[in-house]
């Protein structure tokens, strides 16, 4: 579990699906920091109605409200409000400053306003957090309640060595004794590029990439902790898409936030980005060194 978590908390219903999916992480010996970024009033807001106006009374009301969430959860909870006209910068410098080892967004798979707003802002987190970042992607007004983490995935890529999700994935299935289940991805879409190069016959390379992942699952599975209720597969394909579809059954996944395949480094994507667009479950992200 994590013993500081920082979420971002504005007031609205999605944001009620962060403060639950904290709590959850947080556990019962955790503490929760409710950070709500007011935003300066500027000439350019005064002029654009569609620009951010958080002032510092509704600030300071977000923070109250998430706060009473997390009172009847049991939650150990401090407020912090900080002006800032970026919210991405904020809350990295706010995870930084108050060394939490773990930063969790807010989500919503409604709006295409709200998609883009949020999507900027994730994509910016997770370009480079100081720690796991976790992204609340379930519907929000129903969330009453700290969520119950019972089943755990956790994405690998056959091409690299699993890294930092994995341990992150593997810690929090034992400490919350729930079910893990890895999945290795054989990225398919290389051999076709690969094809259209005229390099190697398609389906040799198709065969290399689901060797590999066999061998990589394997291992991995191999090494796991004794007694942890663990399962495994390869899958193949686009990984995004793959990982989207493991989504709908588990609790929670758990990925890379610098897990890049051959194509996504030439196309300058992140696959743990694309996922989000595909998810139905909260997303917990690792930077590269692994963070805290």
């Amino acid at each position: 579990m994590f013993s500081r978590v920082l979420v971002g908390f504005d007031g609205s219903p999605r944001g009620r699906g962060a403060l639950a999916l904290a709590a959850a992480l947080a556990g019962r010996d955790g503490e929760v920091i409710v950070c709500t970024v007011q935003h300066p009033r500027t000439a350019s807001s005064r002029v654009d109605p569609s620009a951010p106006r958080l002032d510092l009374g509704s600030a300071q009301r977000s923070v109250e409200q998430g706060q009473a969430f997390l009172r009847e959860q049991q939650t150990l909870s401090h407020p912090l409000v900080i002006e800032a006209l970026d919210v991405a910068p904020a809350l990295l410098d706010a995870a930084s400053f108050h060394r939490a080892d773990l930063l969790v967004l807010g989500a919503c798979h409604r709006g295409r306003v709200g998609q883009a707003m949020l999507g900027s802002v994730a994509a910016a987190i997770l370009h480079d957090p100081p720690c796991p970042v976790a992204v609340a992607l379930a519907a929000c007004e129903e969330v009453l309640t700290v969520p119950k983490i019972a089943s755990i995935a956790v994405g690998c890529d056959a091409i690299e060595q699993p890294g930092p999700e994995l341990d992150l994935a593997v810690r929090l299935a034992g400490e919350l004794a729930a079910a893990l289940h890895i999945v290795m991805i054989a990225d398919t879409r290389v051999a076709l590029a690969v094809e259209y190069g005229g390099a190697i016959a398609y389906p040799a390379v198709v065969k290399a990439r689901r060797l590999a992942a066999e061998e990589g699952l394997a291992k991995v599975m191999a090494a796991l902790p004794t007694g942890l209720s663990a399962t495994g597969e390869v899958r193949e394909g686009n990984p995004s898409e793959k990982l989207g579809e493991v989504s709908r059954g588990v609790d929670l996944l758990v990925l890379g936030a610098h897990h890049y395949g051959p194509v996504d480094r030439l196309m300058g994507r992140s696959v743990s980005a694309a996922v989000r667009r595909h998810a139905r479950c909260p997303l917990l992200v690792t930077p590269l060194g692994g963070g805290g």
